[in-house]
């Protein structure tokens, strides 16, 4: 008989907000592990809290040793890809897999000088090793046809984002930040996800993550820093910070669910917060 995931991961989730404060707790009190001494270091720092952005970057690449990751729970949340097309030549064309809270374990792709037909294939082989459940490329510019062909070669669940797009608003007004536009609401959604989520320990990345600066337009929404103000500044296009953030753009329903519902991808409610574990 088939088993029910959503049944069989419940006390485990529920554990894991109940710990959400003790990851240490969690390891030993409801996983019943003894972590070694590097490990407990590892849960101590997650659980001190992130004061700042640069400490958030430094705990999201020590949580990548997999310390208290369950089977199960790795199972049935999403994989995710998000693709950042460049635009002028010394900008990075990136393609970047993430599967929940694990960005780390499959280092993202990055690679100069390619047209959009390479970087379509290059796509098209990522997608179907890792069975992604949503496939997000950034649609500004050149990346329209990387969209079209992807969509042309039968890669399925391919969701243009236009960073310049109004965003979703999921949150009700006055109960979270509000956003000027896509770009400034993924970016705020993979701030929240890093307090927990495991990334690469790349420079680049890093640099990224920290160096873009962000001030509020007229409705005193978020809104960051243009990307060529920061060449101005000396610093690179951010490719692969906006390649990850891509990856929190509107979930789908994974595949085992589209299944069994018979139905396609699926767009959570625009007034649900996003939750890893939604609907599953």
């Amino acid at each position: 008989m088939r088993r029910d995931a959503k049944v069989d991961a419940a006390p485990l989730l529920e554990a894991t907000v109940r710990w959400a404060h003790d990851p240490l707790g969690f390891v030993t009190q409801t996983l019943k592990a003894e972590p070694d001494a590097w490990q407990r270091d590892v849960l101590h720092d997650i659980g001190t809290g992130l004061a700042t952005p640069d400490e958030a970057v430094r705990i999201a690449v020590a949580s990548g040793h997999g310390v208290g990751k369950s089977a199960l729970v790795a199972w049935i949340l999403l994989w995710a890809i998000g693709v950042d097309v460049a635009r002028f030549g010394d900008d990075r064309s990136v393609i970047f897999v993430r599967k929940g809270i694990d960005a780390r374990s499959r280092p993202p792709l990055v690679m100069r000088g390619v047209d959009t037909m390479t970087l379509s294939g290059r796509v098209v082989e990522v997608a179907a090793q890792h069975r992604a459940d949503a496939v997000f490329v950034d649609e500004g510019g050149v990346g329209g046809g990387v969209v079209d062909r992807l969509r042309q070669l039968g890669v399925p669940r391919v969701i243009g984002v236009n960073f310049a797009g109004k965003p979703d608003g999921w949150a009700p007004e006055g109960t979270g930040p509000l956003f000027a536009n896509k770009r400034a609401e993924i970016w705020g959604r993979m701030k929240e996800w890093l307090k927990a989520g495991a990334i690469p320990g790349d420079p680049a990345l890093a640099q990224d993550l920290t160096g873009v600066e962000y001030g509020y337009d007229a409705r005193n929404a978020i809104q960051l820093e243009r990307k060529d103000d920061m060449k101005k500044r000396g610093l690179a296009s951010p490719d692969l910070g906006d390649a990850l953030a891509l990856t929190f753009a509107p979930p789908v329903h994974p595949l085992w669910q589209q299944r069994e519902a018979g139905t396609g991808p699926r767009i959570l409610d625009r007034d649900d917060d996003y939750d890893l574990f939604h609907d599953l």
